[in-house]
């Protein structure tokens, strides 16, 4: 996962099955301003797809996730 800060905050992390189930939330932490990857290590979800939900105080950012 890929993530730009403009500025240092808490970022987390929802991930939701297509039915709307919050199947995983974690936290990454205070991260500084700038660019970040994170692995989301997401090895105990089943085949199908997700979505995931990255939240920081500057907004939130949201993409599709296919588990195959």
């Amino acid at each position: 996962l890929g993530l730009g800060r403009a500025r240092a905050g808490d970022v987390h992390g929802e991930v939701y099955s297509v039915a709307g189930k919050l199947v995983e939330r974690g936290s990454m932490g205070r991260l500084a301003a700038g660019e970040h990857r994170r692995e989301l290590g997401l090895e105990a979800l089943e085949a199908g797809t997700y979505v995931v939900h990255v939240r920081t105080d500057e907004g939130v950012q949201s993409l599709t996730l296919i588990r195959q």
